[in-house]
């Protein structure tokens, strides 16, 4: 009897530290697509296409790192939308989360990004949208096709697609 208990006690004590573990979570977003991803909602006229909520399940990865974009890619592509507003993050331990991490003991660090927004047209134009000025330095018909001009500022250059191909913007901030 005494064995059993210093088992069942030893179970309890692993999944305490595995509940533990799984309420400690920093993440790092960044939103690297081809169409803009705002986190608020514009002061410009803007049309909603569509809302979204997309989730994703990340395993093993220790950076807590997410690229929005990545989990908005389907939405992005099938709808000609000017961008994405209203963004917000959710980070969610489902079950199969806890159970991977339980049976693991953490070591598969197991969540679940839940990203949520509003796909939009904007009959303005990006520049509306961003607040900014945007100069649009050209139309390219793929996104390999793209060669920035002289006269591109680093860091300063915003790539859009559209129903053409890509457009693409310098903006000064």
């Amino acid at each position: 009897m005494k064995n059993v208990l210093s088992k069942f006690f030893l179970i309890i004590l692993l999944a305490g530290t595995s509940m533990l573990w799984e309420a400690c979570t920093v993440a790092k977003l960044s939103g690297k697509g081809t169409v803009p991803i705002i986190m608020n909602q514009p002061q410009a006229k803007v049309t909603e296409v569509q809302k979204i909520e997309k989730s994703k399940q990340i395993l093993f990865d220790y950076t807590g790192a997410l690229d929005v974009s990545e989990v908005l890619n389907d939405a992005m592509v099938d709808k000609n939308i000017d961008a994405i507003i209203n963004i917000t993050v959710t980070i969610k331990n489902t079950p199969a989360d806890f159970l991977l991490n339980l049976v693991t003991l953490g070591f598969a660090n197991a969540k679940t990004f839940v990203v949520s927004g509003d796909a939009i047209r904007a009959p303005e134009g990006l520049s509306k949208i961003m607040g900014k000025d945007l100069e649009k330095v050209g139309d390219y018909k793929s996104i390999k096709d793209i060669k920035l001009p002289q006269g591109t500022i680093d860091g300063k250059t915003l790539v859009v697609k559209n129903k053409n191909g890509y457009s693409v913007y310098n903006y000064d901030y």
